[in-house]
């Protein structure tokens, strides 16, 4: 059973400037000092008479060309520049499944994560959750960022409880009914008491985000989201800004949920977690990460001579399983290096072309080894 499912997303950027309604001569005229006399000698009123028509018509065109983006398909955009980001992106992911996401810069991983979790409408195609459609953001995608989303002057208790309030009560509530709150504070403390003990950091509940390191300040992050429970995780360079020492703690906390779905499943159930992590560090990503995605813009595309056309977007040219590690395993980079070169060269070196579905291979794999067919993505 998939938790996620990605049907033929796209996605695409306009230029910054309106080509339809910019009129160059208008800007470059009216930024002229000659027709500005106040900008270098005596202001006059006529100068702010000019200046005023002159951003009114500014704004207006950067108004105009936002309904345009929206409602007016791109091949009816005459002049436009459009920067293809990701393209047709179809991909499945499974009940408690760690996939990790690695790319080029700028290759779009960040854009498909935005899709995923609602903040960003794609261009083309949709995506599910749990069998939901994404039309926006809610409680099914949990998202976690590089830079901390705690509340500064909240205490890491009450910074992991807020989610839950904001989803269980009303401001109505909160304000005029309080005592209608209060039940509801027993359970949510319990929840997030239990969630900081599984990140290790029952002891640090009454103190302040300024209080804590980096480190730990990111373990709040990921149970403030995974207290919500989210059918999908998300996280977007969660440790990017951690020192290696910190980094490698943190890893740990990702292979204890993956060990979580893995004695869940041994028991019969339904594993609790489904993560999607972004990285740039390959070894990373086979450490933490039972499956690989690779999102490149480095393929051949649909073009007969295989050849390299950027123009097409970024997509998924990299999708097998990894080496499952357990919290208490080291890190050894053999287990995999040869895995992580083949990885390093499909989707990561620019001069290395080949077909996108070439080394996408998760789901026949798993049929082959487990003897059932699977549909094709």
């Amino acid at each position: 059973m998939e938790t996620l499912e990605i049907k033929g997303v796209s996605h695409s950027y306009g230029e910054d400037k309106p080509p339809i309604f910019w009129c160059r001569w208008f800007d470059k005229w009216f930024s002229s000092p000659k027709v500005f006399p106040g900008i270098e000698g005596g202001v006059n009123s006529f100068s702010y008479i000019l200046a005023a028509l002159w951003f009114y018509f500014r704004e207006f065109n950067h108004v105009a060309w936002g309904f345009v983006r929206h409602f007016i398909p791109e091949q009816w955009r005459e002049g436009t520049k459009v920067n293809h980001v990701i393209h047709d992106i179809n991909v499945k992911v499974g009940l408690g499944q760690i996939v990790g996401l690695v790319g080029p810069s700028g290759c779009g991983k960040t854009t498909l994560l935005n899709t995923i979790a609602g903040t960003l409408k794609p261009n083309q195609g949709e995506i599910y959750a749990d069998g939901k459609k994404i039309v926006g953001p809610s409680r099914d995608v949990g998202v976690v960022y590089q830079h901390y989303s705690l509340f500064p002057h909240l205490t890491i208790i009450n910074n992991v409880m807020y989610g839950l309030k904001l989803d269980e009560t009303t401001i109505w509530q909160r304000w005029f009914m309080p005592w209608t709150v209060w039940p509801l504070k027993k359970v949510w403390h319990k929840k997030a008491t239990e969630w900081l003990a599984k990140m290790d950091m029952a002891g640090h509940a009454n103190k302040y985000p300024t209080q804590l390191s980096g480190g730990q300040r990111q373990r709040v992050a990921i149970a403030q989201a995974l207290v919500m429970r989210p059918k999908v995780l998300l996280l977007d360079e969660p440790f990017g800004a951690l020192d290696e020492a910190l980094r490698e703690d943190a890893n740990v906390v990702i292979l204890q949920l993956a060990k979580e779905n893995q004695d869940a499943i041994a028991r019969g159930e339904v594993p609790p977690h489904t993560v999607l992590i972004v990285t740039h560090e390959l070894s990373e990503a086979f450490y933490v990460s039972d499956r690989i995605f690779g999102l490149s813009q480095y393929h051949d595309g649909n073009n007969a001579e295989g050849t390299y056309d950027k123009s097409e977007g970024a997509r998924i040219v990299y999708d097998k399983s990894a080496p499952i590690f357990s919290p208490d395993d080291p890190k050894e980079v053999a287990v995999f290096a040869q895995q992580l070169e083949e990885l390093r060269k499909v989707a990561l070196e620019p001069g290395h072309l080949q077909h996108h579905e070439e080394c996408v291979t998760f789901w026949s794999d798993h049929a082959s080894l487990h003897g059932v067919p699977v549909e094709k993505e």
